[in-house]
């Protein structure tokens, strides 16, 4: 339930109403399965009784729910598990916005390397490999002897 999903009022009510309905169905389905196994409640998975009541739609056999051991002393702080995020809500198409970081990624880097004399070197050697200065094949340097 961390974010819902609609915008409007009414839809917001009505998330909110299935939320309450499943977590209530869920904690009858703990209630019955503590009373069978003679356990207090506390004792019984919640994530077990919430895979128990998926599965009691799909027709496949029912798996017993898993007592929990006895904690007394077990106390959780409430905190939020996931960080939020510093990046923008996706409201584009990914593959437009993909596209965007290519081209903006690319112009900044392709300015600077065209202006150089850099560039111009790189041309020459990815045209005409023998005219680097000291060029050595990769068998000389493969063939190179050190004392």
């Amino acid at each position: 339930m961390d974010v819902l999903r609609t915008k409007s009022v009414d839809g917001i009510h009505k998330q909110l109403a299935m939320f309450a309905i499943l977590y209530n169905g869920v904690r009858l389905v703990m209630l019955e399965a503590a009373q069978r196994q003679g356990v207090i409640p506390d004792r019984i998975s919640f994530v077990d009784a919430l895979r128990w009541l998926v599965a009691a739609g799909t027709g496949l056999p029912l798996q017993r729910i898993r007592v929990l051991p006895l904690r007394p002393d077990r106390h959780e702080p409430r905190v939020r598990k996931r960080r939020p995020k510093n990046y923008p809500l996706m409201t584009k198409p990914r593959a437009e916005l993909m596209q965007a970081l290519s081209a903006q990624r690319l112009k900044p880097s392709l300015r600077a390397i065209r202006g150089s004399h850099l560039f111009a070197r790189l041309a020459v050697v990815a045209l005409h490999p023998s005219h680097t200065p000291h060029a050595a094949s990769g068998s000389d340097l493969l063939c190179q002897h050190h004392n």
